[in-house]
């Protein structure tokens, strides 16, 4: 488990709005955010391995293959 210590008063009073506001304790609050940007992190870096797999299939270094054929491989 991390600490996070809060030395700025303003920081505090949005995050105690933001989660009273969400009727949910700071903690859960701060969980949430964190979760957030990292499935948006995520996001970014299959949109990353997408635009360099479309790349490479452009320029013949992947052969595509049918759904057809993929499933005859299972």
């Amino acid at each position: 488990m991390t600490t996070i210590e809060i030395n700025n008063k303003t920081i505090e009073q949005f995050l105690c709005k933001q989660a009273a506001k969400n009727n949910i304790s700071t903690v859960e609050y701060l969980t949430n955010l964190i979760l957030n940007e990292m499935e948006v992190l995520s996001v970014k870096q299959d949109m990353k391995t997408l635009e360099s797999e479309i790349k490479k299939v452009n320029q013949g270094k992947i052969k595509l293959k049918s759904a057809h054929s993929l499933l005859d491989e299972l």
